[in-house]
């Protein structure tokens, strides 16, 4: 579990008692903030992706997730405890079991990031973007918005595709709304959908 001193949530949201952060890494090195009816589910890593014996920068590293998001079981966010590289997971983001999220990273609103995927270091994602499972977003690149980014073709080719209004924000916004109400119904019944956690404040 992490420190209370690297947690800052809203008190509508859900934060897994397991999330944990590296041995290397100290509670003063990160701050985790979490939005309003957001899902933190349980096996969410903070890891450090400096080498060993780096040292800190003096001011904590900003993990920011926004309203009526669900981060899944055994995502990992990455930091670089070197610089200061904050990560941020716009407004009704869903991000899948055991994907990857390096330091620098902007994913924008309405988005759905698939499980096993990665987003390295200093991508930037637009709003609406569908990340197929599995899919890598190389270092630094940018994905507009309305896109689809997915694995094509025999030889698995990643493409971004267009969108279109299957990605329009008013549906992603409902589905999101519905999914986080039903993971919130249950573990205020005592569910396991979420793990076993608690109500952050």
């Amino acid at each position: 579990m992490i420190s209370p001193q690297s947690l800052e949530a809203h008190d509508s949201a859900f934060v897994s008692e397991h999330v944990f952060a590296d041995d290397a890494i100290s509670p003063e090195d990160f701050v985790l903030v979490v939005g309003a009816h957001s899902v933190i589910n349980p096996r969410l890593q903070i890891a450090t992706i400096a080498a060993p014996g780096a040292t800190s920068t003096a001011v904590a590293t900003k993990i920011t997730i926004g309203e009526y998001c669900i981060v899944s079981d055994m995502c990992t966010f990455e930091l670089d405890l070197t610089r200061t590289a904050a990560i941020s997971v716009g407004d009704y983001t869903h991000i899948e079991p055991a994907a990857r999220i390096s330091a620098d990273t902007t994913i924008g609103k309405f988005c759905h990031i698939g499980a096993h995927a990665h987003i390295q270091r200093g991508a930037r994602i637009g709003d609406c973007v569908h990340i197929a499972p599995g899919v890598v977003v190389r270092t630094g690149e940018v994905v507009s918005p309305h896109t689809v980014v997915a694995y094509v073709g025999e030889e698995g080719e990643v493409q971004t595709l267009a969108g279109g209004e299957a990605m329009g924000k008013s549906a992603r916004k409902s589905e999101m709304q519905l999914h986080v109400g039903v993971l919130m119904r249950s573990i205020q019944a005592g569910g396991s959908a979420a793990g076993s956690g608690r109500r952050a404040h």
